[in-house]
Protein backbone atom coordinates (compact mmCIF):
# COMPACT_ATOMS: atom_id res chain seq x y z
CA UNK A 1 0.00 0.00 0.00
CA UNK A 2 1.11 3.52 -0.60
CA UNK A 3 2.07 5.76 2.27
CA UNK A 4 -0.93 8.02 1.59
CA UNK A 5 -3.33 5.11 1.72
CA UNK A 6 -1.77 3.84 4.98
CA UNK A 7 -2.13 7.29 6.51
CA UNK A 8 -5.74 7.46 5.35
CA UNK A 9 -6.49 4.01 6.83
CA UNK A 10 -4.81 4.93 10.12
CA UNK A 11 -6.88 8.12 10.25
CA UNK A 12 -10.04 6.20 9.47
CA UNK A 13 -9.35 3.66 12.23
CA UNK A 14 -8.54 6.43 14.69
CA UNK A 15 -11.77 8.27 13.88
CA UNK A 16 -13.73 5.05 14.26
CA UNK A 17 -12.02 4.48 17.62
CA UNK A 18 -12.93 8.01 18.72
CA UNK A 19 -16.55 7.50 17.74
CA UNK A 20 -16.71 4.24 19.68
CA UNK A 21 -15.01 5.66 22.72
CA UNK A 22 -17.43 8.62 22.74
CA UNK A 23 -20.35 6.21 22.63
CA UNK A 24 -18.78 4.26 25.50
CA UNK A 25 -18.35 7.45 27.54
CA UNK A 26 -21.93 8.54 26.94
CA UNK A 27 -23.21 5.09 27.84
CA UNK A 28 -21.12 4.99 30.99
CA UNK A 29 -22.33 8.46 31.97
CA UNK A 30 -25.97 7.50 31.47
CA UNK A 31 -25.81 4.10 33.15
CA UNK A 32 -23.47 4.82 36.06
CA UNK A 33 -25.00 7.76 37.92
CA UNK A 34 -22.88 7.04 40.99
CA UNK A 35 -19.74 8.12 39.09
CA UNK A 36 -18.81 11.77 39.07
CA UNK A 37 -17.70 13.69 36.00
CA UNK A 38 -14.17 13.78 37.43
CA UNK A 39 -14.14 9.99 37.91
CA UNK A 40 -15.41 9.40 34.37
CA UNK A 41 -12.82 11.79 32.93
CA UNK A 42 -10.03 10.07 34.88
CA UNK A 43 -11.27 6.67 33.70
CA UNK A 44 -11.19 7.85 30.08
CA UNK A 45 -7.88 9.68 30.43
CA UNK A 46 -9.35 13.01 29.32
CA UNK A 47 -10.08 16.34 30.98
CA UNK A 48 -13.45 17.15 32.52
CA UNK A 49 -13.92 19.90 29.94
CA UNK A 50 -13.41 17.44 27.10
CA UNK A 51 -15.89 15.02 28.69
CA UNK A 52 -18.48 17.82 28.88
CA UNK A 53 -17.87 18.56 25.18
CA UNK A 54 -18.30 14.86 24.29
CA UNK A 55 -21.57 14.72 26.22
CA UNK A 56 -22.82 17.94 24.62
CA UNK A 57 -21.84 16.77 21.14
CA UNK A 58 -23.91 13.62 21.71
CA UNK A 59 -26.98 15.48 22.94
CA UNK A 60 -26.58 14.64 26.63
CA UNK A 61 -27.07 17.37 29.20
CA UNK A 62 -25.00 16.65 32.30
CA UNK A 63 -27.29 16.66 35.33
CA UNK A 64 -25.08 15.50 38.19
CA UNK A 65 -25.42 18.91 39.82
CA UNK A 66 -29.21 18.61 39.94
CA UNK A 67 -28.89 15.22 41.64
CA UNK A 68 -26.63 16.72 44.30
CA UNK A 69 -29.02 19.63 44.78
CA UNK A 70 -31.81 17.12 45.26
CA UNK A 71 -29.71 15.49 47.95
CA UNK A 72 -29.29 18.89 49.65
CA UNK A 73 -33.06 19.47 49.51
CA UNK A 74 -33.75 16.05 50.98
CA UNK A 75 -31.29 16.51 53.86
CA UNK A 76 -32.68 19.95 54.66
CA UNK A 77 -36.22 18.55 54.70
CA UNK A 78 -35.04 15.86 57.12
CA UNK A 79 -34.11 18.66 59.53
CA UNK A 80 -30.33 18.75 59.16
CA UNK A 81 -28.74 22.18 59.56
CA UNK A 82 -26.60 23.85 56.88
CA UNK A 83 -23.32 22.76 58.47
CA UNK A 84 -24.36 19.10 58.59
CA UNK A 85 -25.63 19.17 55.00
CA UNK A 86 -22.37 20.79 53.89
CA UNK A 87 -20.43 18.02 55.60
CA UNK A 88 -22.50 15.28 53.96
CA UNK A 89 -22.41 16.73 50.44
CA UNK A 90 -18.99 18.34 50.24
CA UNK A 91 -20.51 21.76 49.62
CA UNK A 92 -19.65 24.79 51.70
CA UNK A 93 -22.26 26.16 54.08
CA UNK A 94 -22.61 29.13 51.73
CA UNK A 95 -23.45 26.79 48.80
CA UNK A 96 -26.03 25.01 50.94
CA UNK A 97 -27.56 28.35 51.93
CA UNK A 98 -27.73 29.41 48.26
CA UNK A 99 -29.39 26.13 47.25
CA UNK A 100 -31.80 26.49 50.15
CA UNK A 101 -32.71 30.03 49.07
CA UNK A 102 -33.20 28.86 45.47
CA UNK A 103 -35.67 26.25 46.76
CA UNK A 104 -37.91 29.02 48.10
CA UNK A 105 -38.30 30.61 44.64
Amino acid sequence: MSKTLNTFMDTLNFRQYLANSEADLVGLYLHAPHLTIAELADHAGISKARLYRVLERNGVVPNRLNRKHDQVHHLLQQGFNNAAVAGFTGYTERNVRNIKNAMKD
